[in-house]
């Protein structure tokens, strides 16, 4: 009977692991975020601005950098962002500004 605690602890293991599986999504920066009627997605390297404008971004899985353009919503500014939680994100919009809190957008019906 010694090993029936061992089965259910392997057991209850292996069932934790198909629930939740390591590295879902949501764990990493990329995706559309929204504040108020303003959104911006990452993929990767790559960013679409507020203003629907595609850029190349220093990528971290957590965290993502550019440099705005001059007719872009925030000029020509280096955009920090962070992601503090799997459906926040702060965003700093360059020196001399307060940061920002993105939230990931929610699916459409």
């Amino acid at each position: 009977m010694g090993s029936l605690p061992a089965f259910k602890f392997i057991s209850s293991v292996i069932l934790a692991g198909l629930l939740f599986p390591a590295g879902a999504a949501a764990d990493a920066i990329d995706g559309t975020w929204c504040n108020g009627a303003r959104t911006f997605h990452i993929d990767g390297q790559i960013i679409r601005t507020p203003d629907g404008v595609l850029k190349k971004g220093d990528y971290d899985r957590h965290s993502f950098k550019y440099a705005g353009s001059p007719n872009d919503y925030w000029k020509e500014k280096i955009i920090q962002m962070d992601l503090t939680d799997d459906e926040t994100l702060r965003l700093v919009p360059g020196e001399n500004l307060p940061p920002q809190i993105w939230r990931r957008c929610k699916p459409s019906t």
